[in-house]
């Protein structure tokens, strides 16, 4: 269980990462306004991975 915790802590320092600098990871910008559909997506994914680490934490 620590193992999965510690992997869930690491993704989402990783996407924390992603959301305060988006330029660096986004390839393919056509529109401006693309850049925050991606952020938008990095976001949901980082709650999904926050709620899973929150279930973790109290089921250990």
């Amino acid at each position: 269980m620590e193992r999965r915790i510690h992997g869930l802590e690491q993704k989402m320092k990783i996407l924390d990462a992603a959301l305060d600098a988006p330029g660096e990871w986004t390839l393919n910008i056509q529109d401006p306004g693309d850049i925050w559909k991606e952020r938008e997506k990095v976001q949901e994914e980082l709650d999904i991975l926050y709620e899973q680490w929150l279930e973790a934490e109290e089921s250990s």
